[in-house]
């Protein structure tokens, strides 16, 4: 009697086919999930970090603009005052109002710059690293949960095979279950970064906090 061969069923005609036809169920799967509800959840929180960090970008850059303005103000309005008073003009209380107001306002900027750099940009970015891998978490959680309802499902099939057969081995890596937890543990991976960059930003803008504190209590 001849020696019996390992049997493999081929759905695809070649490892290519195969290839294509798995990417193309996980492109579908990965959109399917993205409605799925705590996914969808995490999703939100992402893009609100995301729009709070471009909100204070935005605040940054205006403020810098508007610190460039009031203070070439400032700097042409004393001109004139310092002018007035060495001619014997004098300085009109007007004028001298509208300086010291911009140099109110200049104070003001520049306190709210400053807060804006040194405490709510640096934790709006920790808070994002945060909220992209709870994201990333999410999405990972829910890659394994289809990938272990397929298996489910397979295991079902291959237990009637073995019924009538005796024995049946699967190897899921080589299926479409596997591209999902391949893809999970990948964004498993993206996660755990995102939150080790997180940990570092935190640790240093806490050492910068501290840092600055010494120097305005100084």
């Amino acid at each position: 009697m001849p020696p019996q061969k390992h049997v493999s069923i081929e759905v695809h005609g070649t490892l290519a086919a195969r290839s294509a036809a798995i990417q193309a169920q996980a492109a579908e799967i990965f959109s399917r999930l993205s409605g799925d509800p705590t996914v969808a959840e995490r999703a939100r929180e992402e893009e609100s970090r995301k729009k709070e960090s471009e909100v204070y970008r935005q605040s940054q850059m205006r403020l810098m603009k508007r610190i460039a303005e009031v203070t070439a103000s400032i700097a042409s309005q004393s001109e004139e005052g310092e002018l007035a008073w060495a001619t014997g003009a004098g300085f009109d209380l007007q004028s001298l109002d509208s300086l010291m107001r911009l140099e109110a306002e200049h104070r003001l900027l520049t306190r709210a710059n400053r807060r804006l750099i040194e405490r709510l940009m640096p934790a709006a970015e920790i808070e994002g690293l945060h909220a992209s891998a709870q994201h990333l978490l999410a999405k990972a959680s829910a890659l394994r949960a289809e990938a272990q309802r397929r298996i489910a499902r397979t295991a079902e099939l291959m237990a009637e095979a073995a019924e009538f057969e005796g024995h049946i081995e699967f190897d899921p890596a080589q299926t479409l279950s596997g591209a999902l937890i391949a893809h999970a543990e990948e964004l498993e991976k993206q996660a755990d970064n995102h939150r080790r960059w997180a940990a570092e930003r935190e640790a240093k803008h806490e050492k910068t906090l501290r840092e600055l504190d010494r120097l305005h209590s100084i």
